[in-house]
């Protein structure tokens, strides 16, 4: 992350003198990762510690999990390539539509705001293979720099509980979690190589005492040069 918004509390007060000049700013942060990565409770914390700080925060909620919750309950394995393909297009343009409608309701608030969108746009690349993600680009005239690198300002990927903390991953309670151990770690890391190449990617794991310091080291992420 880098320093334009490193010192994020000392630079609130300059945001709010300066906000009758220009353009009040709104920060784009994109939390992925893996099954179990305790994405759901960062966006709370990290919800709850910004906006102490005096930032509007907007939470973008992730489309899979709104599409099994609408009823939309969808099986990976059991589709073709080709309903694949059609399933993770789909898919990616009402997350850009999301993310789109959640920047301009922060641009018309003209407060400063920060974005928390749950993953981002190419999550779904980890659910395919390098052809259908070829193919998809393509057809719909996009590129990884403008879907990845020039839509967040910075991207936080927390590790699943799988890798690190075993006994703590569980697909209970989740409607739209359903993967072993073996196949969440491999998700994680297949996630985790598509943000590579992100200029501010952080990644927080699971190496720390207890989950609560999982947390705070995803906020840190935001105010500090290292975690």
């Amino acid at each position: 992350i880098n320093a334009e918004y490193m010192g994020i509390k000392d630079q609130l007060s300059q945001d709010m003198e300066t906000e009758h000049l220009s353009q009040v700013p709104i920060y784009k942060i994109c939390l992925t990762g893996g099954p179990c990565a305790g994405k759901t409770s960062a966006l709370n914390y990290l919800t709850e510690k910004l906006t102490q700080l005096g930032y509007r925060v907007f939470t973008v909620l992730e489309t899979p999990t709104m599409t099994v919750v609408g009823g939309g309950l969808i099986i990976l394995s059991k589709f073709t390539e080709e309903r694949l393909v059609k399933f993770e297009t789909a898919l990616m343009k009402v997350q850009i539509a999301l993310e789109d409608y959640f920047i301009n309701l922060a641009e018309i608030g003209n407060e400063p705001s920060v974005i928390l969108f749950d993953r981002g746009v190419i999550d779904p690349v980890a659910y395919l293979n390098q052809d259908n993600w070829q193919y998809i680009l393509d057809s719909q005239g996009w590129n990884v720099v403008n879907l990845r690198d020039n839509r967040y300002d910075a991207v936080v990927h927390l590790v699943t509980a799988a890798d690190g903390a075993k006994d703590f991953y569980t697909t209970l309670d989740h409607k739209a979690r359903h993967e072993s151990v073996e196949q969440a770690v491999d998700l994680d890391r297949k996630t985790l190589h598509a943000y590579v190449g992100h200029p501010h990617l952080r990644v927080v794991d699971n190496s720390g005492p207890d989950f609560n310091t999982k947390l705070e080291r995803c906020y840190h992420c935001l105010l500090y040069t290292s975690p």
